[in-house]
């Protein structure tokens, strides 16, 4: 047999590279029992060497498919090892593929070796596209010997090599850049979803403004004036991450503080930002931090993940709270089975995390040991910055508008839920009621919108006829109308059972009130040293408090002069500093280390009602890889590319392996390697649902990996009129691992499936 041609490398992919061989002989088969192998050396033109043999950044293996001409089906695929570590430039390495018995006619296949990337790792540095192979067939594998170490000595060397100009560097985009400047990409997914639905931003949205702004404009300490800041969100729609230049952003930060936007014109904007943001391209060096929330976002801390495994990014999330887990009985159910579920991943993806409180710090510590076993590194960056405020009066008219007197209210900032605690301050101000005159009581106003569980409080308004008129809710307020709010106050309330930062304390502060707080979690952090902090469940101690409050000017005046003075206010520069501080001193964690362990006989699925209600029997940890699309009630799509599970057992034993599996709308081609060995190429019915088993051999180091390519994934696009665009391939419902011995553990999964195994 002899090659004929042996094309350029591909670079028409930014899947990697491929060198098509076609052979010249349209009678000879591939028929030897042994197989044969492929014989080959390479080199790079790199200016730093080039490590090997695995999935991390800048490291290369060398792999090949073979496919029918003109069919996308893969018939077989492998990975061939390098006995090089270390690849050093301009130095040649060869290498021995070794191909299977295929049976099919030479001149209907064509071989493809990959020098780059298999569908869910990154094989070398992406950008450096300068490698030089000469590739070659051997005898069959009975009648060859071993060439991987032999270099130059290959046998049936081709006169081709190709011309050094061929390994210019890419001219069109790479697929992933590199950069020795750390980049700081700060994940604004949460700031955009909340955009959607509201103007004025509030609470975390704030932070996130006041951070992003202290960066983008250079208002931090010089040190970090170089700092390299760049914003994105995740295009839930368009599936993929998405920049947002900054001066785009800092716009539609003042158009969102400004009064009188009307919503058309707000979403005009904003569709326009987020239309124009271009895709984002990863470097190897770049630090994701997200700044707000991310656990509503289908699947995110996997696609984080993913992240890490192909591109070497560190990803740095800002928890602000652990609410959902320390006060579940505030929180609906679905809130806190998600976060649930969102912290434990987020545990497992982490580089660092930054929290706002020691607080906060000790509710994660607590939580990640307890739902995890161990905890990343955790840095606080407190909260305690003023939200810029013009020193000149602002006058909206909104003390007018609800005729409230000049310095006779009191506000109580935040979202109306049960937490907050509300309806102690309608008894304290019902009680006032009956014991002041009516002159004597100012108004109570309550700024945020209704969430969850005010249906006590609410009750306590519409019963008592006093509360209707001292009373007053506002919400959806401008950055001006809550500064002229907290300017004419007499001082600020916040009874809140728990908190992760408190941010309405802090910024009452910065406009010099004093405020009556709660003595819980992280408010004494936010607060001042001078301000008086109760019980939240003491009813008593806030009626009195309040009461002398309003009686005695002297104490008030007193009171108020104390908390000014015992404050500690800073900017928000010096938080952002923290924060960059942070992510520096973090250390980056190993991307693919394998932390989930099967328990054997345990039937784990992929539904997500599983992973919301008892993540410890959800499959989701297992997965790897790029090739998954989110869990659904009933399981999960396989995703485009390599779909691979990998996992842990406890003990070196062979184990059987069993993964419940359905088809899609169509027919569906699909191999199934099991630890590098592939176990079984078939096709799949619509509809089909099959139970695999497939044998563990013993493994010292008790990790393993299953892989699955579909070779055929479908469009749904085409069979939804455009309403669901995903290509899926393979479903996924259930998985178990059983010891070979134990017979009982495999008849208890045999008769919970009720099918055959295959």
């Amino acid at each position: 047999m002899a090659i004929t041609e042996l094309n350029e490398l591909s670079t028409g992919s930014d899947l990697g590279f491929e060198v098509d061989i076609e052979i010249e002989n349209t009678t000879a088969q591939l028929a030897d029992p042994n197989g044969y192998l492929l014989f080959g050396r390479l080199r790079v033109h790199t200016k730093d060497p080039i490590h090997v043999g695995g999935n991390q950044p800048g490291s290369l293996n060398v792999g090949y498919r073979i496919l029918r001409e003109g069919n996308p089906e893969i018939l077989f695929e492998d990975r061939a090892i390098l006995q090089h570590p270390v690849l050093d430039p301009e130095v040649w390495y060869g290498f021995t593929l070794r191909l299977p018995n295929t049976e099919l006619i030479i001149s209907s296949s064509l071989l493809q070796v990959d020098f780059v990337k298999e569908d869910s790792y990154w094989f070398h540095q992406l950008g450096n596209r300068r490698f030089e192979t000469v590739v070659a067939f051997g005898e069959s594998a009975s009648g060859t010997s071993n060439a991987a170490d032999s270099g130059t000595s290959l046998r049936r060397v081709p006169a081709y090599r190709h011309d050094e100009k061929n390994w210019l560097p890419y001219k069109s985009e790479p697929a992933v850049q590199q950069s020795q400047t750390t980049r700081y990409i700060f994940d604004i997914s949460d700031l955009i979803q909340f955009w959607r639905d509201n103007i004025n931003p509030t609470g975390i949205q704030r932070v996130q403004i006041e951070v992003l702004k202290a960066i983008i404009d250079k208002k931090i300490a010089k040190e970090f004036h170089d700092a390299k800041a760049l914003t994105m969100h995740f295009d839930v729609e368009r599936h993929s991450w998405s920049m947002i230049p900054n001066e785009i952003l800092i716009q539609q930060i003042h158009t969102s503080s400004r009064q009188g936007v009307t919503k058309d014109a707000w979403r005009q904007e904003l569709e326009t930002m987020i239309g124009g943001g271009r895709v984002y391209i990863p470097a190897n060096s770049d630090t994701i931090i997200n700044l707000g929330s991310s656990w509503w976002i289908p699947d995110y801390l996997h696609k984080i993940q993913c992240l890490r495994l192909q591109y070497g990014v560190r990803y740095i999330p800002f928890i602000h709270d652990a609410i959902p887990l320390v006060t579940p009985q505030f929180c609906a159910d679905g809130l806190v089975q998600e976060f649930r579920l969102w912290f434990r991943g987020a545990m497992s993806v982490a580089d660092h995390i930054i929290v706002n409180s020691s607080s906060s710090h000790n509710d994660v510590v607590d939580w990640a040991i307890k739902l995890t076993g161990e905890c990343a590194e955790v840095s606080i960056a407190r909260l305690n910055a003023a939200f810029p405020h013009s020193e000149q009066a602002t006058r909206t008219g909104i003390v007018e508008r609800y005729n409230l007197d000049m310095s006779r209210y009191v506000i109580c900032v935040g979202t109306l839920e049960a937490r907050k605690n509300h309806a102690l301050l309608l008894r304290v101000w019902s009680s006032l009621a009956s014991k002041l005159p009516k002159r004597k009581i100012p108004k109570l106003v309550l700024v945020g919108k209704q969430g969850w569980m005010f249906d006590v409080a609410q009750a306590l308004l519409a019963q008592d006829p006093n509360l209707k008129k001292s009373v007053i809710i506002l919400d959806n307020l401008s950055d001006q109308e809550l500064t002229d709010l907290y300017r004419n106050c007499i001082f600020t309330v916040y009874p809140s059972f728990y908190e992760g930062w408190g941010l309405p304390i802090t910024e009452g502060l910065s406009y010099g009130k004093l405020t009556v707080a709660s003595n819980t979690s992280s408010i004494s952090e936010a607060s001042s040293a001078g301000d008086i902090l109760l019980d939240p469940n003491d009813f008593f101690a806030w009626q009195s408090t309040i009461e002398q409050l309003i009686n005695d000017e002297e104490f008030l005046d007193a009171a108020t002069q104390v908390s000014r003075e015992r404050a500690n206010i800073r900017t928000w520069p010096d938080v952002a500093a923290d924060i960059l501080l942070a992510a520096q001193s973090g250390t980056r964690r190993p991307a693919d280390v394998v932390s989930s362990a099967v328990i054997d006989g345990r039937i784990y699925d992929f539904t997500l009602a599983t992973a919301r209600a008892n993540f410890e029997c959800s499959a989701q940890p297992f997965r790897a890889g790029v090739g998954w699309h989110h869990l659904e009630d009933w399981g999960a799509w396989s995703a485009p590319g390599v779909t691979e599970l990998k996992f842990r057992v406890a003990t070196s034993e062979a184990r059987y392996v069993y993964l419940v599996l359905r088809g899609s709308v169509d027919m569906l081609n699909i191999s199934v390697t099991v630890d590098g060995d592939i176990r079984l190429s078939r096709s799949v019915a619509p509809g089909e649902r099959i139970i695999l088993r497939a044998e563990l051999a013993a493994n010292q180091k008790c990790v393993h990996t299953i892989r699955l390519v579909v070779h055929n994934p479908i469009d749904l696009g085409r069979k939804t009129d455009g309403a669901d665009k995903r290509h899926v391939g393979i479903g996924f419902q259930n998985m178990c691992c059983t010891k070979c011995a134990d017979a009982l553990a495999r008849l208890n999964f045999s008769e919970a499936m009720g099918m055959q195994f295959i």
